[in-house]
């Protein structure tokens, strides 16, 4: 008999606080909102443009977006999403369209669950 594995479709969302908290605190106390608000932005923009790489074909669009995802998840403490912009990376590099596709997918979700728990606040500590 075969049975079918289900994965969940979401995942936990971990922010590092102390690194969110050292990004807020280089900042202006009275721009702290603003800071956080564009990087917010322009992780969600790079995520759009690594999924729209993938998906014309543009490898070095791809990579490109993901390089920043990857150092504005960091600065931001979001560990997981980082390591699987890098994940990303590695797939498309190997040429592993399989593999690339699934991390593509997993980066979607992670980006959009983590910038939601960063706006909220309901994201556990990492």
């Amino acid at each position: 008999m075969m049975s079918v594995l289900v994965f969940a479709d979401e995942e936990e969302v971990r922010l590092d606080f102390d690194v969110l908290s050292r990004f807020c605190s280089a900042c202006e106390p009275a721009h702290v909102e603003e800071a956080l608000c564009r990087a917010m932005e322009a992780l969600a923009r790079e995520l759009a443009l690594a999924e729209a790489g993938w998906r014309s074909n543009d490898a070095h669009a791809c990579v490109a977006a993901l390089v920043k995802v990857k150092r504005l998840a960091i600065a931001l403490g979001m560990t997981v999403l980082a390591r699987c912009a890098w994940d990303c990376r590695i797939c498309l590099s190997r040429g592993d369209v399989a593999a690339t596709a699934a991390t593509i997918a997993r980066l979607m979700r992670l980006g959009e669950t983590s910038l939601y728990a960063l706006w909220t606040g309901e994201a556990a500590d990492a």
